[in-house]
Protein backbone atom coordinates (compact mmCIF):
# COMPACT_ATOMS: atom_id res chain seq x y z
CA UNK A 1 0.00 0.00 0.00
CA UNK A 2 2.84 2.47 0.91
CA UNK A 3 4.57 1.43 -2.53
CA UNK A 4 1.02 2.11 -4.33
CA UNK A 5 0.76 5.51 -2.58
CA UNK A 6 4.03 6.57 -3.67
CA UNK A 7 3.43 5.71 -7.37
CA UNK A 8 1.26 8.77 -9.09
CA UNK A 9 -1.37 8.30 -10.89
CA UNK A 10 -1.51 8.13 -13.50
CA UNK A 11 1.12 5.02 -13.39
CA UNK A 12 -0.26 1.27 -12.52
CA UNK A 13 1.98 -1.04 -10.91
CA UNK A 14 1.95 -4.79 -12.40
CA UNK A 15 5.06 -5.74 -10.84
CA UNK A 16 6.50 -5.81 -7.40
CA UNK A 17 9.43 -7.64 -5.87
CA UNK A 18 11.14 -6.93 -2.11
CA UNK A 19 14.88 -6.55 -2.77
CA UNK A 20 15.86 -6.75 0.41
CA UNK A 21 14.86 -5.54 4.26
CA UNK A 22 16.26 -3.63 6.77
CA UNK A 23 14.79 -4.48 10.25
CA UNK A 24 15.75 -2.64 13.02
CA UNK A 25 18.51 -1.63 11.77
CA UNK A 26 19.89 -4.50 10.67
CA UNK A 27 20.61 -4.61 6.69
CA UNK A 28 20.55 -7.19 3.96
CA UNK A 29 17.84 -9.38 5.41
CA UNK A 30 16.34 -11.13 2.39
CA UNK A 31 13.17 -12.83 4.27
CA UNK A 32 12.44 -10.86 7.16
CA UNK A 33 9.03 -13.46 8.19
CA UNK A 34 8.80 -14.66 11.89
CA UNK A 35 10.61 -12.02 12.63
CA UNK A 36 9.59 -9.07 15.08
CA UNK A 37 10.76 -5.45 14.36
CA UNK A 38 9.88 -1.83 15.73
CA UNK A 39 11.11 -0.76 12.51
CA UNK A 40 11.11 -2.34 9.28
CA UNK A 41 12.59 -1.30 5.91
CA UNK A 42 12.30 -2.56 2.50
CA UNK A 43 14.26 -2.24 -0.97
CA UNK A 44 11.33 -3.17 -3.61
CA UNK A 45 11.80 -3.54 -7.45
CA UNK A 46 8.44 -2.31 -9.15
CA UNK A 47 7.33 -1.91 -12.85
CA UNK A 48 4.77 0.86 -13.90
CA UNK A 49 3.14 1.10 -16.92
CA UNK A 50 1.02 3.98 -17.80
CA UNK A 51 -2.59 3.55 -16.20
CA UNK A 52 -4.60 4.39 -19.39
CA UNK A 53 -2.81 1.75 -21.19
CA UNK A 54 -3.38 -0.33 -18.08
CA UNK A 55 -7.20 0.29 -18.62
CA UNK A 56 -7.04 0.52 -21.94
CA UNK A 57 -5.82 -3.57 -21.96
CA UNK A 58 -8.78 -4.49 -19.46
CA UNK A 59 -11.35 -2.82 -21.40
CA UNK A 60 -10.22 -4.43 -25.34
CA UNK A 61 -10.27 -7.72 -23.67
CA UNK A 62 -13.50 -7.26 -21.64
CA UNK A 63 -15.24 -5.78 -25.06
CA UNK A 64 -14.64 -9.80 -26.11
CA UNK A 65 -15.89 -10.97 -22.55
CA UNK A 66 -11.81 -12.40 -22.16
CA UNK A 67 -10.99 -11.83 -18.67
CA UNK A 68 -7.41 -10.79 -17.44
CA UNK A 69 -6.39 -11.78 -14.12
CA UNK A 70 -3.43 -9.75 -14.30
CA UNK A 71 -0.04 -8.79 -16.69
CA UNK A 72 3.08 -9.59 -15.97
CA UNK A 73 5.72 -8.08 -17.41
CA UNK A 74 7.67 -9.38 -21.06
CA UNK A 75 10.88 -10.20 -19.49
CA UNK A 76 9.61 -11.42 -16.35
CA UNK A 77 7.38 -13.86 -17.95
CA UNK A 78 10.17 -15.48 -20.17
CA UNK A 79 12.58 -15.33 -17.10
CA UNK A 80 10.04 -17.34 -15.22
CA UNK A 81 9.68 -19.57 -18.41
CA UNK A 82 13.51 -20.43 -18.77
CA UNK A 83 15.32 -19.16 -15.38
CA UNK A 84 14.46 -22.16 -12.66
CA UNK A 85 15.01 -20.76 -8.91
CA UNK A 86 18.70 -22.09 -8.49
CA UNK A 87 19.91 -20.29 -11.58
CA UNK A 88 18.32 -16.80 -10.34
CA UNK A 89 19.50 -17.83 -6.63
CA UNK A 90 23.29 -18.24 -8.25
CA UNK A 91 22.77 -15.26 -10.21
CA UNK A 92 22.07 -15.16 -13.76
CA UNK A 93 21.40 -12.37 -16.66
CA UNK A 94 18.26 -13.31 -19.59
CA UNK A 95 19.18 -11.38 -22.74
CA UNK A 96 15.90 -11.46 -25.06
CA UNK A 97 17.55 -9.58 -28.49
CA UNK A 98 14.74 -8.90 -30.52
CA UNK A 99 14.38 -6.94 -34.13
CA UNK A 100 13.52 -3.52 -32.39
CA UNK A 101 14.54 -3.76 -28.45
CA UNK A 102 17.16 -5.84 -26.94
CA UNK A 103 15.61 -6.88 -23.00
CA UNK A 104 17.87 -7.97 -19.82
CA UNK A 105 17.17 -9.09 -16.48
CA UNK A 106 19.73 -9.57 -13.58
CA UNK A 107 18.91 -11.97 -11.23
CA UNK A 108 20.85 -12.72 -8.07
CA UNK A 109 19.84 -14.60 -5.01
CA UNK A 110 16.70 -15.09 -6.45
CA UNK A 111 16.18 -11.59 -6.38
CA UNK A 112 15.60 -9.27 -9.52
CA UNK A 113 18.58 -6.58 -9.57
CA UNK A 114 17.88 -4.78 -12.64
CA UNK A 115 16.12 -4.28 -16.46
CA UNK A 116 17.29 -2.65 -19.01
CA UNK A 117 15.81 -2.18 -22.55
CA UNK A 118 17.26 -0.21 -26.00
CA UNK A 119 17.07 -0.46 -29.43
CA UNK A 120 18.70 -3.34 -30.54
CA UNK A 121 18.87 -2.11 -34.45
CA UNK A 122 18.83 -5.39 -35.96
CA UNK A 123 15.69 -4.30 -38.02
CA UNK A 124 18.23 -1.71 -39.78
CA UNK A 125 20.48 -4.54 -40.03
CA UNK A 126 18.41 -6.53 -41.85
CA UNK A 127 17.00 -3.64 -44.01
CA UNK A 128 20.34 -2.90 -44.78
CA UNK A 129 20.86 -6.54 -46.29
CA UNK A 130 17.42 -6.89 -48.24
CA UNK A 131 18.48 -3.37 -50.04
CA UNK A 132 21.68 -4.27 -51.22
CA UNK A 133 20.59 -7.52 -52.83
CA UNK A 134 16.65 -6.09 -53.40
CA UNK A 135 14.76 -9.36 -51.51
CA UNK A 136 11.34 -9.20 -50.24
CA UNK A 137 10.52 -10.13 -47.15
CA UNK A 138 10.16 -13.45 -47.45
CA UNK A 139 13.54 -13.75 -49.35
CA UNK A 140 15.25 -12.14 -46.58
CA UNK A 141 14.17 -14.62 -44.26
CA UNK A 142 15.84 -17.26 -46.45
CA UNK A 143 18.88 -15.48 -46.77
CA UNK A 144 18.90 -14.48 -42.88
CA UNK A 145 18.20 -18.55 -42.15
CA UNK A 146 20.91 -19.09 -44.43
CA UNK A 147 23.22 -17.51 -42.83
CA UNK A 148 22.89 -18.65 -39.49
CA UNK A 149 23.10 -22.60 -40.25
CA UNK A 150 24.19 -23.17 -43.47
CA UNK A 151 27.89 -23.88 -44.73
CA UNK A 152 27.60 -22.60 -48.52
CA UNK A 153 29.67 -19.62 -49.43
CA UNK A 154 26.35 -17.99 -50.96
CA UNK A 155 22.57 -18.67 -51.48
CA UNK A 156 20.69 -18.35 -54.74
CA UNK A 157 17.60 -16.59 -54.46
CA UNK A 158 15.18 -15.30 -57.02
CA UNK A 159 14.85 -11.63 -56.24
CA UNK A 160 12.99 -9.04 -58.06
CA UNK A 161 14.51 -8.63 -60.86
CA UNK A 162 16.49 -11.95 -61.09
CA UNK A 163 17.81 -15.33 -59.87
CA UNK A 164 20.86 -13.84 -57.49
CA UNK A 165 23.74 -14.94 -55.53
CA UNK A 166 23.74 -13.76 -51.91
CA UNK A 167 27.15 -13.84 -50.15
CA UNK A 168 26.57 -15.48 -46.80
CA UNK A 169 29.83 -14.27 -45.45
CA UNK A 170 28.64 -10.37 -46.35
CA UNK A 171 25.31 -11.20 -44.71
CA UNK A 172 26.97 -12.58 -41.50
CA UNK A 173 29.14 -9.48 -41.50
CA UNK A 174 26.64 -7.29 -41.03
CA UNK A 175 24.54 -8.99 -38.68
CA UNK A 176 27.62 -9.77 -36.66
CA UNK A 177 28.57 -6.37 -36.58
CA UNK A 178 25.31 -5.29 -34.88
CA UNK A 179 25.33 -8.25 -32.34
CA UNK A 180 28.62 -6.85 -31.57
CA UNK A 181 27.51 -3.10 -31.23
CA UNK A 182 24.46 -5.00 -29.19
CA UNK A 183 26.92 -6.75 -26.53
CA UNK A 184 29.01 -3.94 -26.18
CA UNK A 185 25.68 -2.10 -25.09
CA UNK A 186 24.87 -5.03 -22.56
CA UNK A 187 28.27 -5.22 -21.21
CA UNK A 188 28.28 -1.57 -20.12
CA UNK A 189 24.44 -1.89 -18.57
CA UNK A 190 26.04 -4.48 -16.38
Amino acid sequence: QILRDKISLDEKVIFVQAEKYKVDGQDGIINPEKMSARNIEAAVNAITIPAAVYNNIFSLFSEVSLEIEDLIPEIIAKANLFLDSEQKKAGVMLIDIGWGKVKSAVFRNGILKNIFVFDSNLKSAYELVQSIYHLDWMELGKVLRGSFITEENDLLVQSRTALENVSVENVSNIIEKNLKKILYRIKKNI
